[in-house]
């Protein structure tokens, strides 16, 4: 019987949790489509930069100018997004070709807060704010 009972369990705790994967593709979902940058640790960036993340959770910033936000210059200009939705606050990964930059994000509404770490460390809350800040808005649709 205890054999049974913890075979039982060891299958219990190897199974994924139930729904995991759904609340991933539902966070990924919130995040897909164009994001204008309107804040950068506390200032109105000197220039357009925008944040496209793809159905394949990838992402991509651009600059006008020529210019480069301060993620395509350490993460890279493309790469990819990791999410951790389950903690709180939630984490997300910025997995570029020259970095990862490890951060938390909120999204309210239509704005979505990125709070980025320094040096490859992860920020612990967003009232302590030890990171930089990224508040971008969700770009409408153009007809």
């Amino acid at each position: 019987m205890s054999r049974a009972l913890l075979s039982a369990l060891a299958v219990g705790l190897l199974a994924p949790a139930g729904g995991r994967a759904e609340d991933l593709d539902q966070a990924f979902a919130k995040l897909r489509g164009t994001w204008v940058l309107i804040e950068q640790a506390g200032k109105k960036p000197r220039h357009e930069y925008k944040l496209f993340v793809n159905k394949a959770n990838g992402y991509r910033m651009t600059g006008t100018d020529g210019e480069a936000s301060d993620i395509a210059m350490l993460a890279g200009v493309e790469g990819t997004i990791r999410l951790d939705a389950s903690r709180s606050p939630a984490q997300i990964d910025l997995v570029g070709s020259k970095n990862t930059l490890r951060g938390l994000y909120k999204l309210e509404g239509e704005r979505l807060t990125f709070l980025l770490g320094p040096d490859g460390t992860r920020p612990t809350s967003f009232e302590k704010g030890d990171g930089t800040f990224h508040i971008f808005q969700r770009e409408e649709d153009k007809k």
